[in-house]
Order: structure tokens, then C-alpha cells, then sequence
């Protein structure tokens, strides 16, 4: 009995110790999780319960791959998962996050570079291939084909055409995307004129409009001074830039129309007059002479179109007395034409007097009366009326009879015209010179100054003609664009 008893405690010492493979007189009992062999069958934790699964982990990111190895505790170097794509690369394994743009599958859901990489980015349709495209077509790692990076393209059938383009003007195209008008180079505002706008200065945004073009050019002063007819002593300029030019000469070829071809018309008289002053009717093209035929002085009308001259009105008009030679004084030097039917005629009747003629009955009214004597008349952009006395210019009330000091020159006036653009007075005067008297009442200046005392005109082109009837010769400037 005492036998059995030692033996008993003795298998129960082997089984409570280090696992025995050679005990053959153990009681085997079950297979646990424990690092023994507690079924003495010389296998440790086999089948027992809890034993798990581990794979291979070479990359140690804790995601496994490859052979698969059971064990109750995770052996070196493995992981419970075997669902690691890249076993070689730690930084891939399942669910990682971010997934980067870099060419590989990193969070191993079989799909390289996906659209929610980071990294990526939003590629638009690119059909001109010019690099700039338009509308998100891709969110992608790299560039698709067919697309660019950039978008803002204005035109994506030109390659000429694209954001940050050098942009060529006034071709119609908007090169560089900016939206802006290619006929307008300043951005004021204004298209060039030589395209249809008003700019003549399209590189400089303070202006915007300048002198239009009048659709006809004036005769060259070198052509009248080649075709005028006779000793000539004023001018005057049409609305088609044609030229009236009256003569001081005996016989009935005394006056000219001329065009902007040098094409040269006769105007004949109705008796043996020296012509002097010109005026042209604002509204339909009639003209208005001043003559003298030997003492006896008047006004003589000659119909748009008509190439005649006929006797309008009679009575004295009195001498001009500022040109150096007396042979160019038998009348003042200027006539002016209202839109209202005025003929304006300095010195009719009496020196010193204005008289309003009218256009169509030749009636006489007298609105000023005992002045100095008065040399020229003109009519500014808005029919009001200046007269020059000495070297005074007034501005004339028509309806009160009163005139107010406008500008005093810096000698005796002898001919003036208002700039119908910008309306700037032009006067010439005794001294041989031509002043500017700007519309917008800055200072005025010595614009030009003649081969002699001048008559002054202003074509619709822009120039101003000046007729010099001492040495008979024609010199002209253009006039300020804007």
C-alpha cells in the first residue's frame, strides 16, 4: 500500500513540473495553453484551447503575410493578420492612413494612387494641349491624358490663347484670359480709334476720346497755294472739307471752291468785285461773301451746290484798319453764320456797329452800335458770339445788346475760329502770331507763328489753314487730337 502511494505522489510531481517526454507512468490530463505538455504525448500546447493563428511578419508593421504558423503565444517576427499586400515595406499594410501619392498600394486595398491620396490633385480637360485647361475632370496622383494642372483657359480650342500669355493687341483675341477688351490696350474705357473707338492715345488711361474723324481730308496748304485763282483774301472751310476762297481782283472769276484732292472749282461773280470775307451756313452749305466794287459795298450769296454769286445785300461796309497793306482793307475781315438765320456782319452801315443779317430776307438789325471798330467775328460750339476790338475779344449778349471782356490778346486781332472738337479759341493777330485760348481755361499761349498777319479756318479733319494775303501763300498745323 505504501507503495502505490509513492508512486501516485511521484506522477503528480512530473505532471506539476517541467514537461517529462519519457514519462510513460503519468496520468495524462488535457492540452492547455501553458508551455507544457500536459497531455504527455511530448508535443507542448498542441490542439490546445485558445491556440491561434500567426503568420510571417518580416516588415514588423504588425500585418503578416506568407507561412502560417499556430501557437498559443505570438512567435518572433509575426502578426495575426496575414493580409499585408507589401511584407517587405513597413510603411504598407492595411487600413494606413494617409494613403500618399507615391506609386504604391499603401493601404493595401488593391488600388495604387486613389483619387483621396494625399497628394492628389484636381486636373481639368486640356483639349488645345497648351497647359491651361477648364472644368474638374480628375482628381488624380499624376496627370491624366488629355488634361492640365492649371485651369482658367478662355478658349480651349486655341494653344494661343491662355492664362499668362503675352497678349497681343488689337488682334481680337484675348490672349492671356484677363477678360479685358483687346481694343482697349489702357483699360479706360475707350476702344482705339483706329478700331472704331475713340482713343487716339491708348497709352495713356486719362484720355479717352479724341478728335473723330471727320470721313474727308481738307486741301493741303501746298495745294492751294498751286491753284488759288487770284489775289486771295479769305477762307473758309465746308463740312466736307472743301475750301472757299475769296479773291481781291477784278472781273468775275474772283472765288474758288477746292476739295481735299486739289480739285479746283470757278465761282463766278455778277459784276467787278474784289471779294474779302467768307462765311458758310452751318446748316444746308450756302455761302456769304463780303465785296467792294469800287466804294460800293454789300453782301453776295452763293447756293450749296451753285457755282454763282448773287447780289443779297447792298450798303456800306466799313473799312478793315489793321492789315499793313491798305489794298486788303476795303472790308473787315471776318463774316459769322448762326444756326438761328444771323448773317453777323461787323461795320455794315456805320463803323463800329454789329448787324444781323438774316439769311433769308436780308433784313438789317443792328444789336451793338458805336464800338471801336470791329475787326473779326465768331461763333464758338454753342452759336455764341465774339467780336475783336483792338486786341480785345468779347463775348456778345445778342439779346441785350451788351458784350463782356472774354480774352485781350497780345495785339490787334484780325481773325478768329473756335476749334469745334474741343473748342479752343484760335486768333491771329497783328504781330504774326497765332494764340491758343484753351476751352478749359487754362493758360492761353503763342500757338504758331505765320510767314505774316493771317486769316484763320479750321478744317473738320483737324488743322488749321491760315491764308497769309500779303506774300498770297497758305500755311497750315494740325490741331491737338484730344
Amino acid at each position: 500500500m505504501l507503495t502505490l502511494v509513492l508512486l501516485a505522489l511521484a506522477c503528480q510531481q512530473s505532471n506539476d513540473e517541467t514537461v517529462d517526454s519519457d514519462a510513460t507512468d503519468c496520468s495524462p490530463r488535457d492540452e492547455i495553453c501553458d508551455e507544457k505538455d500536459n497531455d504527455c504525448d511530448g508535443v507542448i500546447d498542441e490542439e490546445a484551447p485558445g491556440i491561434q493563428d500567426f503568420y510571417w511578419d518580416k516588415d514588423m508593421d504588425s500585418f503578416g503575410a506568407g507561412e502560417l504558423q499556430s501557437a498559443c503565444f505570438p512567435p518572433q517576427d509575426t502578426a495575426q493578420s496575414n493580409n499585408d499586400c507589401d511584407d517587405t515595406n513597413a510603411a504598407v499594410y492595411p487600413g494606413k492612413r494617409p494613403e500618399l501619392c507615391n506609386g504604391l498600394d499603401d493601404d493595401c486595398d488593391g488600388e495604387i494612387d486613389p483619387p483621396s491620396a494625399q497628394g492628389a490633385s484636381a486636373y481639368y480637360t486640356d483639349n488645345d494641349g497648351d497647359g491651361y485647361g477648364v472644368g474638374a475632370v480628375d482628381i488624380a496622383c499624376d496627370l491624366p491624358p488629355g488634361t492640365a494642372g492649371q485651369d482658367g483657359d478662355c478658349d480651349d480650342t486655341r494653344a494661343d490663347v491662355y492664362p499668362s500669355n503675352t497678349e497681343t493687341w488689337y488682334d481680337g483675341v484675348d490672349g492671356d484670359c484677363l477678360r479685358d477688351n483687346d481694343y482697349d490696350a489702357d483699360a479706360d474705357g475707350a476702344e482705339s480709334m483706329d478700331y472704331g473707338g475713340t482713343d487716339c492715345m491708348e497709352a495713356d488711361p486719362t484720355i479717352t476720346e479724341c478728335r473723330p474723324d471727320a470721313g474727308c481730308t481738307h486741301p493741303t496748304a501746298a495745294m492751294l497755294d498751286l491753284g488759288h485763282l487770284n489775289v486771295s483774301t479769305d477762307i473758309a472751310i465746308d463740312a466736307n472739307c472743301s475750301a472757299l476762297v475769296s479773291g481781291r481782283r477784278g472781273g468775275a472769276d474772283y472765288a474758288f471752291w477746292m476739295d481735299g484732292t486739289g480739285t479746283s472749282t470757278t465761282v463766278t461773280g455778277y459784276g467787278e468785285y474784289d471779294m474779302q470775307a467768307v462765311a458758310l451756313s452751318p446748316l444746308n452749305g450756302d455761302a456769304v461773301v463780303s465785296h467792294n466794287n469800287g466804294g460800293s459795298t454789300g453782301l453776295g450769296t452763293v447756293a450749296a451746290g451753285q457755282l454763282s454769286i448773287s447780289a443779297f445785300v447792298s450798303g456800306k461796309l466799313s473799312k478793315g484798319n489793321l492789315w499793313l497793306d491798305d489794298s486788303f482793307n476795303p472790308n473787315p475781315s471776318q463774316l459769322a453764320w448762326d444756326s438761328s438765320g444771323c448773317i453777323w456782319a461787323p461795320g455794315l452801315q456805320n463803323d463800329g456797329n454789329l448787324s444781323c443779317v438774316s439769311d433769308t430776307t436780308g433784313s438789317v438789325t443792328n444789336v451793338l452800335v458805336g464800338l471801336d471798330h470791329i475787326e473779326a467775328v465768331a461763333l464758338d460750339n454753342s452759336d455764341q458770339l465774339y467780336i475783336s476790338v483792338d486786341e480785345q475779344v468779347l463775348r456778345v449778349d445778342t439779346t441785350a445788346g451788351t458784350t463782356t471782356l472774354f480774352y485781350t490778346a497780345g495785339d490787334d486781332v484780325l481773325s478768329m475760329a473756335f476749334d469745334p472738337w474741343l473748342g479752343d479759341l484760335y486768333l491771329s493777330t497783328n504781330a504774326k502770331q497765332i494764340e491758343q485760348v484753351p476751352a478749359d481755361g487754362s493758360a492761353s499761349s503763342i500757338w504758331q507763328s505765320p510767314a505774316s498777319q493771317a486769316r484763320i479756318a479750321i478744317s473738320p479733319d483737324g488743322w488749321l489753314v491760315a491764308l497769309e494775303p500779303e506774300n498770297q501763300d497758305f500755311e497750315e498745323w494740325q490741331l491737338p487730337r484730344y
